[in-house]
């Protein structure tokens, strides 16, 4: 029973799909989250696409957006190379929105420099300028709940059963 799992993963490699591994973790999407400015802008002069999407959903950007390691030096070359600034993961989230999740300031900048828009919402409602200040510490928890639910025309009820939010 231990190894049942490895038996079905041949069986859908076997059948034509791609090994998790191959579809996630491309070079181009590595040298994205090693912050290996160089090597990402190299990767995409042989060709590679700067928009396509590995684990997550996530495009090389928006997953440098969520490492440790990413420069401001790797951005410059993913946008350089034609690398969607609006991209989407799967809940929606911009690169700007993760750059702010993350607590990376300075590649949030950056991305606005570069035209991100502050204004695009996530599939909850969320704008990347709530994602600032939310992540920023300006907005407390429960303040971010009452703006999801105020963009998405939502009433919430507090316990005694008033209202905390209005519709949008």
């Amino acid at each position: 029973m231990g190894l049942r799992w490895l038996s079905s993963l041949f069986g859908v490699i076997a059948a034509g799909f791609p090994a998790a591994a191959d579809v996630a973790f491309s070079d181009l999407y590595l040298a994205a989250i090693r912050g290996e400015a160089e090597k990402v802008e190299a990767i995409l002069l042989w060709g590679a696409d700067p928009n396509e999407p590995g684990w997550l959903g996530l495009t090389p950007l928006s997953a440098a957006m969520r490492s440790c390691a990413a420069t401001p030096e790797v951005v410059y070359a993913l946008t350089k190379g034609g690398a969607d600034i609006e991209a989407r993961s799967g809940a929606g989230a911009t690169p700007l929105m993760l750059a702010w999740q993350m607590g990376r300031p300075d590649l949030a900048e950056m991305l606005l420099a570069l035209g991100a828009d502050p204004k695009a919402r996530n599939m909850y409602g969320d704008t990347a300028e709530e994602y600032a200040l939310y992540f920023s510490g300006q907005l407390p928890d429960e303040a971010f709940a009452t703006l999801r639910f105020t963009s998405l025309g939502l009433v919430r009820k507090s316990g005694d059963g008033s209202e905390m939010c209005g519709p949008a």
